[in-house]
Formats: structure tokens, C-alpha cells, sequence
């Protein structure tokens, strides 16, 4: 079996799916030293998510702020998949905020799949829900991989392109 990499932009923990924030402390990365045995010129190819089972300790490489795996509302931490739960079809709601400490569900995800009209089969629901580290949900079009595709941040938020 083989876990399949993620992009250097998505955190690949704590259900933080495909995201614009990057890696976070503690997150696990693929890559390799381009000045070889110096080990002085890091280069990340990727991150790889995975299930936590212990918090981590204060050797070697963790969060040194102690902030991941999160465990709260939005997000899960330990005996959980990193993969954000609405990419494995776990939960519909989408949470809103109607302030910045409590979350109120916005919408219902569909559930209802849609068919391929020359076969009747069932075809996958069209987009794939990304989560940022900040809790916000935003489900990517299939045109993404045409190239067509915008990200506004929620209007209270910093915004970094």
C-alpha cells in the first residue's frame, strides 16, 4: 500500500485538506538536501498526512508550541485520519461563523449523486471540500483542472494570495 503525497500547500493534518496556508508546525514533509551530507539546503517536495495515535513529545521534530494535531469542532487529532473529513464523506454540514467563537451551520452538503445520463451510473459529486487551518470550507469545481477557479477569503479574514 501506498499513501498518496499531497502538495507543499496543503497541511495534510488535522483534517486541514488541501489549503493555501502551507505546511504547519509539526506536520510531517517529504524531501531531500541539495548540498547533500551538509544537510544545510532543505528542499520540501511534499507533505504526508496520517492518523496520530500519541501527541507528540518535546524531542524531535513536532509543533514546539503544542497547537497540533487540533481537537475541537472543526477539526480532529488523535485515532483520526488527517484527511479532511468532508473529502471522506464524513458530515454535511458546512459551518458559517456568526462570530469568531461560535460556528453555525450555513448549509447541507448534497448527498444526492448525480448520474451519468448514458449509463444511469452513479458519478462522483462534483468538486472536492477543502478546509482551511482557520475552520473555512470552500468546495473546489471540477473546472479547477480547466484552470478556472477564484478563492475569496471570508470577509473578516487576512487575506495572503
Amino acid at each position: 500500500w501506498a499513501y498518496p503525497m499531497q502538495p507543499i500547500q496543503s497541511a495534510a493534518m488535522s483534517g486541514i485538506g488541501y489549503s493555501p496556508i502551507g505546511p504547519v508546525e509539526g506536520t510531517w514533509v517529504v524531501g531531500f538536501f541539495r548540498d547533500g551530507e551538509n544537510a544545510q539546503d532543505p528542499v520540501m517536495l511534499g507533505t504526508i498526512g496520517g492518523i496520530p495515535q500519541n501527541f507528540p513529545g518535546s524531542d524531535g521534530f513536532n509543533d514546539p508550541n503544542q497547537v497540533y494535531p487540533l481537537s475541537n469542532l472543526n477539526f480532529h487529532g488523535l485515532g483520526e485520519p488527517d484527511t479532511n473529513r468532508l473529502a471522506r464523506t464524513i458530515g454535511t454540514d458546512i459551518l458559517g461563523r456568526d462570530s469568531k467563537e461560535h460556528p453555525v451551520v450555513t448549509q447541507k452538503l448534497s448527498t444526492t449523486p448525480l448520474f451519468d445520463e448514458s449509463t444511469g451510473t452513479p458519478i462522483p459529486y462534483p468538486g472536492v471540500p477543502i478546509e482551511s487551518e482557520g475552520g473555512d470550507i470552500r468546495r473546489i469545481p471540477k473546472a479547477l483542472a480547466e484552470g478556472n477557479f477564484w478563492v475569496e477569503p471570508p470577509t473578516d479574514a487576512p487575506f495572503t494570495p
